[in-house]
């Protein structure tokens, strides 16, 4: 015996004679939630910086933990905290009433221990009250020589 012992081809195909496509079908993709904040800066600037109390320094460098005040002219600083913005946003749209201390658990605090590292965070040349450049990567490197990775895909 198969599945398709019973199955009659002359017969109508009736399992979707309900089916209303603008109630959608079981191919169409969730809708996402709607998100508490229109950006990462919203959030931001609403939320997470009227939040986080870090003791901080006042000096680059190894003294302790440095927030550039021109955060946002770190690429990586800004790219973090967006990834941290939207896995808040899910967090808090979560059904699991755990999610949100997760989200401290396994996204807040270890970003936080980046971004605030002194010996090389992001911001680690910068202090309280002044903004420096950090070099990307990028510009520390030599490019390898042609053909160096062929045969690696």
């Amino acid at each position: 015996m198969t599945a398709f012992d019973d199955f009659d081809p002359a017969e109508p195909v009736t399992a979707f004679d309900d089916f209303d496509p603008a109630e959608g079908g079981p191919d169409e993709e969730p809708s996402a939630p709607e998100r508490q904040y229109e950006s990462m800066f919203d959030w931001f600037d609403t939320w997470f910086a009227t939040l986080i109390t870090r003791k901080l320094s006042g000096t680059a460098g190894k003294s302790g933990r440095v927030f550039c005040p021109e955060w946002w002219r770190h690429d990586e600083v800004v790219r973090r905290l967006r990834d941290l913005w939207l896995a808040w946003e899910g967090a808090e749209a979560s059904e699991n009433l755990g999610a949100p201390s997760a989200w401290w658990i396994h996204d807040a605090d270890p970003m936080l221990r980046v971004l605030l590292d002194p010996d090389g965070g992001p911001m680690y040349l910068c202090s309280r009250d002044k903004h420096v450049t950090t070099p990307p990567l990028r510009r520390t490197l030599t490019l390898p020589p042609a053909g160096w990775f062929d045969g690696l895909d």
